[in-house]
């Protein structure tokens, strides 16, 4: 299933605050970056970002030494804060969340 990301700011990585509108992914991959408009056509689903930030392949892979003194049993920084659902009803994703 192909999922378009939008509604928020999507930094790129490749270029010093370079971000773009929307980031279309499918098993994990990214397919393409671009804007809504020319990306929401391939996508089955719609996830609205509602304003937060997205880093498309952001891999924390490095501990700080200041966590040395706790214990860091897990990060899941690969799923969605929203379900992979659109809140942007305000219903907590309860809307339609076809493109």
């Amino acid at each position: 299933m192909k999922q378009l990301w939008y509604g928020g700011t999507i930094y790129t990585m490749e270029k010093e605050n370079e971000t773009v509108e929307a980031v279309l992914v499918e098993n994990d991959r990214i397919l393409a970056v671009g804007s809504f408009a020319e990306l929401h056509v391939q996508a089955d689903e719609c996830i609205n970002l509602q304003g937060t930030v997205m880093y498309p392949g952001f891999v924390d892979s490095h501990l700080h030494s200041d966590f040395s003194r706790r214990k860091v049993t897990s990060a899941r920084l690969n799923k969605s804060p929203f379900g992979g659902r659109d809140v942007s009803d305000g219903q907590g994703g309860s809307g339609d969340n076809t493109c």
